[in-house]
């Protein structure tokens, strides 16, 4: 273009289409090339953790088998032992009784099944679960009784305006009425009853929250300190 200027000579762009337009092709090729490379690196990378997790769940499984038997090798490992100490050349006292062995038998039988059925629920996590279950259940109620906070400060102010103490009682029947659903739990009494109750005898006071008023401001206070 430069050259065809120097030279006074007029430049006719319709000659220069065919270039541009193999070169939007060869651009929407790559471009095609591009998304085709990145699509088939995703499928290997979701099938690289979908066979990461599936050698995880037969790890998990062979781990889980070695356990049990290494639980039913400590129930049967009782048993043994009882059946070696009475195979020993000592004179227990109980050669000659006609029901000893059928009681040794039982009662190692018992207590080899209930350390089995012991382990088995600790591994299980069934304890575990149940703990999960219980925080859940917690927060839970939590969210249920902060879900009308109108009804929480009604009663709050009400109690605030007219300066009488409230029992757990008293604090259920006014929140109770506050709220339009008028469903409260007893789990939801409580939670907020034992927030608010600061001095712990069974009250709701003025001074409670006044004590709450404080020791929002002193955290607030310390936070500003601390940042």
């Amino acid at each position: 273009q430069s050259e065809a200027q120097s030279k006074g000579l007029e430049v006719d762009y319709s000659e220069h289409d065919d270039v541009e337009l193999m070169l939007e092709e060869y651009a929407r090729q790559l471009n095609n090339i591009l998304y085709e490379i990145n699509f088939l690196l995703q499928r290997l990378q979701s099938k690289q953790e979908f066979v990461q997790l599936a050698l995880a769940g037969y790890r998990n499984r062979l781990i889980r088998m070695e356990l049990y038997l290494g639980i039913g090798g400590i129930s049967l490992g009782i048993g043994t032992t009882v059946a070696g100490y009475f195979g020993m050349n000592l004179t227990h006292g109980l050669e000659e009784n006609a029901v000893a062995f059928p009681l040794v038998v039982l009662g190692t039988g018992i207590l080899g099944m209930t350390v089995a059925v012991a382990c088995t629920n600790y591994v299980s996590g069934n304890t575990m679960q149940r703990r999960a279950e219980e925080r859940m259940k917690e927060i839970g109620v939590l969210t249920s009784a902060l879900s009308d906070m109108g009804a929480l400060d009604f009663t709050v102010r009400n109690l605030l305006d007219k300066g009488e103490p409230l029992t757990r009682d008293n604090f259920r029947t006014k929140l109770r009425k506050a709220r339009k659903s008028g469903d409260v739990t007893d789990e939801e009494i409580d939670l907020l009853f034992n927030a608010m109750d600061i001095q712990r005898d069974g009250m709701l006071r003025h001074d409670d929250f006044k004590n709450i008023q404080i020791d929002r401001l002193s955290r607030e206070n310390l936070t500003r300190e601390t940042s």
